[in-house]
């Protein structure tokens, strides 16, 4: 079990979110990718299943923090 809460900026891990939660907020994290890296790159991202340090030369951590920045900024920071 994990929480979140992105008003206070409390984002799970991406891994987290296999319970359900990766319906919920699938749509926003593959729409903060399209708008970091542009959509070939959620393409590359499936095709390649993930793999963001092959993809974009990140980490996972700090993938997650740029996706979830991008949400905050467009979703709750207004």
């Amino acid at each position: 079990q994990f929480s979140f809460n992105f008003r206070k900026k409390q984002f799970p891990a991406l891994a987290d979110l296999n319970n359900g939660m990766e319906y919920m907020l699938g749509y926003v994290i593959i729409e903060a990718i399209k708008d970091l890296w542009g959509f070939d790159t959620v393409l590359t991202l499936i095709k390649t299943q993930g793999d963001v340090r092959k993809v974009l030369n990140l980490e996972e951590k700090q993938f997650e923090e740029k996706i979830f920045e991008q949400v905050y900024k467009k979703y709750v920071q207004k």
